[in-house]
């Protein structure tokens, strides 16, 4: 899976603060994609953080099922569509 940047990740991707149970504001936020991190400004000590975002998927379901159960190796998956 691939991170989704081509859209907007302020519109579409959601920080919460799990310990309060609250959104954290959009500005409250800030995306690092070369790294593929997302930085809390102001975070709060002690309290847990999740991120739920968009993201592309590079292998079908049924091929990454036969690449684990089938031991194919590292074999690139084909595209299937």
């Amino acid at each position: 899976m691939v991170p989704d940047y081509l859209h907007d990740p302020k519109e579409w991707w959601e920080v919460m603060d799990r310990t309060a149970g609250q959104p954290v504001p959009v500005g409250g936020w800030e995306l690092g994609p070369e790294r593929h991190q997302v930085c809390v400004r102001k975070a709060q000590p002690f309290h847990e953080y999740t991120v739920s975002f968009l993201v592309y998927v590079i292998w079908d379901l049924t091929q990454m099922y036969n690449h684990i159960t089938n031991s194919c190796g590292g074999q690139a998956p084909r595209d299937s569509f």
